[in-house]
């Protein structure tokens, strides 16, 4: 058995260690480099050590580390697209850990995007497949470069490769397809310096087309429905209207309803419309829907200036303002049947006693000519006489007829204060009034001829008409002034002035008040005109509330039809039963 002794074994251990070579380990360090902007980090930069052919990408803190690196001084390399590359010098020690901060420069080459259109605060944009998509974006660089750029869609793929011109990328990209489009515009700068920005559209279906349903009328109110339409960029519905044939459709209704109520002119036609705007302002215009009104009317080309009945043919003689055209209408058919051209621009016409010829004073002319009853052929003509002495023309402006044979005139010029009275087949003046008012009369003779009464405005005159001519037999002063034309029926039970009734045999003596202005009078005298109404002159009984205010009336009591113009529509000829 063999021991060891303890002091021999720390010998043996001694000599072991004595006899080793003492070896040293490299010492290690690590680095953070930290690359920013004006101290906003920098993400995705590349940082490199040439010497030590190592390298690694910036966090989204723009930072770095390199671990196990042998303590030394490093050349560092920072690099990014958008920046101006860097070099630096870095000491890593094994404690504490060396730390870089890296301020970068944008390269002058960059190119850099600002967005107008689509508008940068909201780069998700909608339209509709049918629109265009118009870009405003500025694009440039600070080295003020030439720049080119590509436009692509993932799903349409390059649209447009452009180079810039100025400083604005104005193109206009068409027929895009539906769907979610990411666009990426690539912009490169000399020495392939490239800048990417991206945006979203949504294109959409086009609206389906605001179809107006249905027009439903109720007296003078029309209820409009329409189709609804379900888009996301819908924003309003916009009613329009034209009336008649009118170009230009004026504003009814703007809301998102889908019916409103609408007032039609009385007696006109109306195209309505809808349009659906939408929230990116495009505007989707609807067909027109046309509703036709059932009243019966004549639409001519000027304002009706005079209307003349001839109940015995049936016939309405028609003239507009500032027009030498004759129109005759027949009342059975409701239709011009005739246009005649004047000599000259009509401002008075005047059926004779027995319907079968017409009298038509032409503006400013010295005689009154005589027609057949269709208006077209002259037969003769009456000479219009003014003052002896007067050297000024006779301006003729109001006539009557007076019994079966005769014609009454007055007006201004030499007529001044005068009224005449002429044969209306030999043309000669048989008798003249001298008046002492200034006022132009108005006046209706009896059918017999025998009496003649003459307005002038607060004025009521009366005539005893002879072969010597007329006599004043009597006068009522009213205490007001109303132009206005006086009637008198045959049976001559009262004589109407305006809205009063007077006693034809005294008229001091006032029968009556009408509500309104009478406007036209049967030759039976048991129909007239006002206003607003037809109504029974002698009861002032209602027979029929107009639509409006009337300018010109006449009555067929025979058909029990009125014929009547508006205020408002005078270019119309309207026709209602009553």
């Amino acid at each position: 058995m063999v021991r060891f002794l303890p002091s021999l074994s720390l010998c043996v251990l001694l000599l072991l260690y004595l006899s080793c070579e003492k070896i040293e380990l490299p010492t290690t360090g690590s680095l953070e480099v930290v690359v920013a902007d004006l101290g906003t980090p920098i993400p995705d930069a590349t940082v490199s050590l040439p010497d030590f052919e190592r390298s690694a990408t910036t966090d989204q803190f723009g930072r770095v580390r390199f671990r196990d690196l042998p303590t030394r001084t490093y050349t560092v390399e920072v690099t990014h697209p958008d920046y101006s590359p860097l070099t630096d010098e870095v000491e890593v020690k094994d404690h504490p850990v060396a730390i870089l901060e890296v301020q970068l420069d944008l390269s002058p080459q960059l190119p850099h995007f600002r967005f107008y259109v689509p508008h940068a605060s909201y780069l998700t944009h909608m339209m509709v497949a049918d629109d265009t998509l118009d870009l405003n974006i500025a694009l440039s660089n600070q080295a003020e470069t030439s720049i080119s750029y590509v436009i692509s869609s993932d799903l349409q793929g390059v649209l447009v490769d452009n180079t810039l011109t100025g400083d604005r990328i104005r193109d206009r990209l068409f027929d895009l397809e539906i769907g979610n489009h990411t666009f990426t515009i690539t912009a490169t700068a000399p020495g392939n310096v490239q800048a990417t920005a991206e945006f979203e559209v949504e294109v959409l279906p086009v609206p389906p087309a605001v179809e107006i349903q249905s027009v439903s009328v109720e007296g003078n109110m029309a209820t409009i429905t329409w189709s609804a339409v379900d888009h996301p960029l819908f924003s309003r519905y916009e009613l329009r209207r034209a009336v008649d044939d009118a170009s230009y459709f004026s504003f009814v209704y703007s809301g998102n309803a889908t019916s409103d109520v609408d007032e039609i002119p009385y007696g006109k036609d109306i195209n309505y419309r809808v349009i659906a705007t939408m929230r990116n302002g495009d505007e989707y215009i609807g067909p027109v829907y046309r509703y036709e009104s059932p009243v019966d009317r004549i639409t001519f080309a000027g304002a009706v200036r005079e209307v003349a009945h001839v109940a015995e043919s049936n016939r309405l003689y028609v003239t507009v303002w500032d027009s030498d055209q004759l129109y005759v209408v027949d009342t059975k058919e409701w239709m011009v049947v005739q246009t005649a051209t004047l000599p000259g621009v009509p401002d008075a016409l005047l059926p004779s006693a027995d319907g079968r010829e017409m009298y038509i004073h032409l503006e400013r002319e010295e005689q009154l000519r005589v027609y057949s009853v269709d208006g077209t052929t002259q037969t003769r003509a009456i000479p219009l006489v003014g003052r002896a002495g007067s050297t000024e023309p006779a301006f003729a402006t109001r006539f009557a007829v007076l019994g079966d044979d005769r014609i009454i005139y007055s007006g201004y010029g030499s007529l001044d204060k005068q009224i005449n009275i002429a044969d209306v087949s030999t043309g000669d003046t048989l008798a003249s009034i001298s008046l002492t008012h200034f006022a132009v009369p108005m006046f209706v003779g009896s059918k017999d001829g025998k009496s003649l009464f003459a307005n002038t405005g607060n004025v009521v005159e009366k005539y005893a008409v002879s072969q010597d001519g007329p006599t004043l037999r009597q006068r009522t002063v009213r205490n007001y002034y109303q132009e206005g034309q006086p009637y008198l029926p045959p049976h001559e039970r009262f004589l109407a002035v305006g809205r009063e009734k007077y006693d034809p045999d005294d008229l001091g003596r006032q029968i009556g008040t009408l509500d309104e202005v009478l406007l036209s009078i049967t030759n039976d005298g048991l129909t007239g005109v006002t206003t607003y109404a037809v109504i029974n002159p002698e009861t002032d009984a209602k027979l029929l509330t107009l639509p409006g205010r009337t300018v010109l009336a006449t009555v067929d009591p025979g058909e029990r039809e009125v014929f009547f113009t508006l205020w408002d529509a005078r270019e119309e000829l309207y026709r209602l039963p009553y």
